[in-house]
């Protein structure tokens, strides 16, 4: 009877937070239209290629991350640096593709710092306000203005199940 106990107590505290937490059961795709649709951009936005997510995009040690698909949009206009990635993490892997998209932001930052910042400094503030957030599996970071990325998670936010 004790053991029974024990099995229901377990079975219950691994039900209830995958119960709690909203997630996103929408595609990449699917998701990505829905922030293109509240962020629109008139040049439009481009995939990344595969070989710009692998060389940017590594866990701590330098490998490549454990992921089940991603998707990197970046304005098509050399005049705006709105940018958003989504990716899908293998299970376990969220903190490393979290810790990536820190270093990537980070790395851009630093980029745009040494090329661009003194032609339009207003762009420089999309990587500073870059912000980052976490769907289960799903990580989802933005480099556009505050406000923009407040309106993407705002339609993020009403998507979760």
């Amino acid at each position: 009877m004790r053991i029974l106990s024990i099995l229901t107590v377990l079975s219950i505290l691994l039900i209830f937070p995958s119960c709690s937490e909203k997630s996103l059961e929408l595609s990449i795709d699917e998701i990505a239209k829905e922030i293109e649709a509240v962020i629109p951009l008139e040049s439009g936005y481009y995939g990344a290629s595969e070989q710009y997510f692998t060389y940017y995009f590594k866990d701590n040690d330098g490998n490549s991350l454990k992921v089940r698909d991603w998707a990197v949009y970046r304005s098509s206009s050399q005049s705006s640096e709105n940018e958003f990635g989504i990716i899908t993490a293998e299970n376990g892997e969220v903190s490393a593709v979290k810790s990536a998209c820190e270093k990537y932001i980070e790395t851009q930052r630093e980029s745009y710092l040494e090329s661009k910042a003194a032609y339009s400094p207003q762009e420089y503030e999309k990587y500073r306000d870059a912000k980052i957030q976490v769907y289960g599996n799903t990580v989802i970071y933005f480099i556009m203005t505050k406000e923009d990325s407040e309106l993407a998670i705002n339609k993020i936010e009403n998507l979760k199940h």
